[in-house]
């Protein structure tokens, strides 16, 4: 399953988070490419496709703090689908954020500096006032060619050294 959806140049998963086309077709293409000839039912692929996610609670706790607290603009920046991103709102993510910019719904994927000059414009921060955190290097350069800061996530604790090493306090004590 995984080398269906996710190899190819570009992968049908990297095609499905780029809005190429709906979650009824990237189905019927999974399916298609799986080799079964009825499908599966798009409610239980669905379910079985979109549930991949675990919050952070530290993490979570950290970005409404950092926006209550410090009134920073907290905004996400991710390679998304809808049938993934469903789940999300369904787990209460939206709200953690000011703004959220889905590669699904801006036709583009990261790394993009595109995405990123549109991610920080709907912040309204200066380059030299952004923090771009990601947990795969590979999206850094456009961040970094903007002039944006990089982390890359690996745990709550090492990404509040960076921002208090930034100069921002740290909004939660290291776990």
């Amino acid at each position: 399953v995984r080398a269906c959806v996710h190899d190819g140049a570009p992968s049908l998963f990297r095609r499905f988070m780029a809005g190429e086309f709906d979650r009824e077709v990237f189905r019927f293409l999974v399916c298609d490419a799986l080799g079964i000839p009825d499908g599966i039912p798009q409610d239980r692929f669905e379910h079985a496709f979109g549930d991949v996610f675990t919050l952070n609670a530290d993490v979570v706790r950290g970005w409404q703090s950092l926006r209550r607290d410090f009134g920073l603009t907290v905004t996400a920046v991710s390679n998304m689908d809808p049938i993934r991103w469903q789940r999300l709102e369904r787990m209460g993510v939206p709200p953690i954020f000011d703004h959220i910019v889905l590669s699904f719904e801006e036709k583009m994927v990261k790394p993009s500096e595109e995405l990123m000059l549109r991610a920080r414009e709907r912040s309204g921060a200066k380059a030299e006032e952004t923090l771009f955190v990601d947990d795969q290097a590979k999206n850094f350069p456009p961040a970094e060619s903007l002039g944006i800061l990089t982390h890359l996530f690996t745990d709550a604790g090492r990404l509040w050294e960076e921002i208090g090493r930034i100069g921002v306090r740290s909004p939660l004590k290291p776990v």
